[in-house]
């Protein structure tokens, strides 16, 4: 069974967070609701999250400034939603790290087509971890490697001491392993 893509919809507006959670639950899709930047942060840190929805006016810290502390850590798909419809607005939300960008008002079938691209885009494993997994690369020979494990400049959970390729490399392990299971493969005795 293919994994579920699980979208966040950060906004402070109930109807539409109402609206798009039920719609794109009928399209298949896990859906979670976050209404301010401190409800989103958590969101990402205990859940697997393939894509956020994030609106630009938020109450406290704005979206972009969400959406940049966002890709400080993580490639992580985002759709910016938002009342501002200006050309230079929608600049500066694509040049801060929005895979896309949606004026409001908007048909939620638009947003459900801009969503499947940029997930196309992006391809499975679609639920990368974020921020990514905890650990250090940097420590001494011999030393743990496991979560807990890390060097004397950050906590474990925030650890990014080692090389990227490094960090990298569980994620190209997974998506090796579901490119040999998804191959198409030639039946028996066909050449």
């Amino acid at each position: 069974m293919a994994p579920v893509p699980h979208l966040l919809i950060v906004d402070d507006d109930k109807e539409i967070c109402a609206l798009l959670s039920k719609f794109l639950a009928q399209h298949g899709y896990r859906v979670s609701v976050a209404r301010d930047g401190r409800a989103m942060m958590q969101a990402l840190e205990n859940a697997r999250i393939s894509l956020v929805v994030l609106d630009l006016m938020l109450p406290g810290e704005d979206g972009l400034s969400l959406c940049r502390r966002v890709r400080a850590d993580s490639t992580m798909p985002i759709v910016m939603l938002t009342a501002v419809s200006e050309d230079t607005d929608r600049i500066v939300g694509l040049e801060m790290g929005a895979d896309d960008y949606l004026a409001k008002p908007f048909h939620p079938r638009e947003l459900l087509s801009r969503v499947r691209a940029v997930l196309r885009r992006v391809g499975p494993p679609w639920a990368v971890r974020w921020p990514a997994p905890a650990g250090c690369w940097n420590l001494p020979a011999g030393a743990s490697t496991s979560p807990a494990a890390s060097c004397s400049r950050r906590p474990a959970r925030w650890c990014r001491c080692g090389p990227p390729a490094r960090r990298l490399r569980g994620f190209h392990r997974l998506r090796r392993r579901w490119l040999r299971a998804t191959a198409v493969r030639p039946f028996a005795g066909v050449v």
